[in-house]
């Protein structure tokens, strides 16, 4: 899920809706994103850090925090 917020932040249109999210991982997104923000949770950010890193767009659907030059993926 990650990687396709990602991919969608190195697109011109950053926002990847509901039905995005849906179609490539197959799951509903917005328990995707519960995942994602717990797991940043998890990892010692707190509540209003992780909703920060993945912003609900309302209406239109959900984008990266930070800027997407700024990603380093480790591993």
């Amino acid at each position: 899920m990650a990687g396709h917020l990602l991919e969608k932040a190195l697109s011109r249109d950053q926002v990847a809706s509901a039905s995005y999210v849906e179609g490539t991982t197959g799951r509903e997104a917005r328990d995707l994103i519960r995942e994602l923000r717990d797991a940043f949770k998890a990892a010692g950010f707190t509540d209003a850090e992780s909703k920060a890193l993945i912003i609900n767009e309302r209406g239109r659907g959900y984008r990266l925090g930070v800027v997407a030059a700024d990603i380093v993926v480790d591993g």
